[in-house]
């Protein structure tokens, strides 16, 4: 292989590179902290979960829908619709609600896959759609007990003791000034 072929085969490489540069996306969801994917909650407990999709390489709107896949007897979308239009660098949330029955075994778990599938863009030639998932287990722990709330300790001192300070300083500088004259 000579000098020139190899010239060729860099600049056919670097056409490709570029023609397909245009076509890189940044679709992404960012997830609440759910520690080790287990979201532990007490039966009868409801909490509100957002999810935000956000897509910062396209330099034209997507659109994205959300499903649930896995866990519809316990987890809801809040939004009214599941198809989201998202601006170059515009952060979109979607909320979810999640509602452990009040019949609920503690230790009973519940298997939650949450699907985010960006639709190929219209109009810009060829395009590719992609898909996220997030999954995460829900189990149903036990109530946390209600511990008696501390009483909250009064800064009240602290400042007396600070505008005690400050006047035995006032008090101290004019006795100075006073000495000098």
């Amino acid at each position: 292989m000579n000098f020139k072929e190899i010239k060729i085969k860099i600049g056919i490489f670097l056409g490709i590179l570029i023609l397909f540069s245009g076509m890189v996306s940044a679709f992404s969801v960012s997830a609440p902290n759910i520690e080790n994917d287990i979201l532990f909650l007490y039966p009868g407990a409801e909490v509100d979960l957002k999810f935000v999709l956000q897509d910062s390489g396209e330099s034209f709107d997507i659109t994205a829908k959300a499903d649930i896949l896995q866990g519809s007897e316990i987890i809801k979308l809040v939004d009214r619709k599941n198809i989201y239009t998202i601006s170059p660098g515009e952060k979109i949330p979607v909320n979810y609600r999640i509602k452990i029955p009040e019949t609920a075994v503690i230790g009973q778990e519940w298997s939650v896959v949450l699907s985010f599938s960006k639709a190929g863009s219209s109009g810009t030639g060829l395009s590719f759609g992609s898909t996220i998932d997030q999954i995460f287990k829900v189990t149903a722990g036990e109530k946390p007990p209600i511990l008696p709330e501390e009483p909250k300790k009064s800064l009240t001192w602290f400042y007396v003791l600070i505008g005690v300070g400050i006047l035995v300083a006032i008090f101290f500088i004019k006795l100075k000034r006073k000495k000098r004259f």
